[in-house]
């Protein structure tokens, strides 16, 4: 694994790269894990630097990645929209997205949070928590009903 500074990089067949910062002026930070030969010729202009300046660069740029962090499965009662959105805008909690499926089981809602990304390493965690498989919590609330008297 190595990593570059570059402006607008190419990545061409056979390189596998993963841009851990591109800023609006162009300028990127890109982890290269294969084919640094094809990468360097593609992009003569890119210059390697040393994983302690990475961390530099990416703790300079503040970034933040969401990251799925709970996944529900709601049986019986779904969560509307308006619900949803009032969960996200909650600032008690550290959800910033949710995203919603259905499924012939109920409701599956996946709860995002950012993830503050200071060094290499926190960003290969982001990239590791993105592609696990989040086991659902399963939610059996049974939907309000009107007794009348």
């Amino acid at each position: 694994m190595k990593f570059y500074k570059s402006k607008n990089a190419k990545v061409g067949e056979g390189v596998e790269a993963t841009v851990l910062f591109h800023k609006d002026n162009g300028d990127e930070l890109i982890c290269v894990r294969s084919d640094w030969d094809s990468f360097e010729s593609q992009n003569p202009k890119a210059k390697e630097c040393s994983r302690e300046d990475a961390d530099k660069l990416l703790k300079k740029a503040k970034i933040k990645i969401s990251v799925p962090k709970r996944k529900v499965l709601r049986k019986k009662k779904k969560l509307s929209d308006d619900e949803i959105l009032a969960e996200i805008g909650d600032e008690k909690t550290k959800t910033v997205d949710i995203s919603k499926k259905e499924s012939d089981d109920g409701q599956i809602l996946i709860y995002y949070e950012d993830m503050e990304i200071t060094t290499t390493d926190d960003f290969i965690r982001s990239q590791k928590s993105q592609q696990v498989e989040l086991k659902p919590e399963v939610v059996e609330e049974e939907e309000s009903e009107l007794t009348v008297v």
